[in-house]
């Protein structure tokens, strides 16, 4: 048995709290992605229109 599993606790209870914590913490990275992916987005068209603005002057 790996270390990984070795160290789940054997309270079905506490596995469920276990994989809700997990859950809640993946949820709230993957609002951070897009949140960052967002302002990337949005940075990238400013970029875009900077540069287009400079070629047609």
């Amino acid at each position: 048995m790996s270390s990984a599993v070795a160290s789940l606790p054997d309270d079905i209870d506490a596995l469920r709290a276990l994989c809700a914590r997990q859950a809640e913490e993946l949820a709230r990275q993957s609002g951070q992605l897009q949140a960052r992916d967002s302002l990337n987005d949005r940075l990238f068209q400013y970029f875009l229109s900077i540069l287009s603005l400079r070629l047609f002057d």
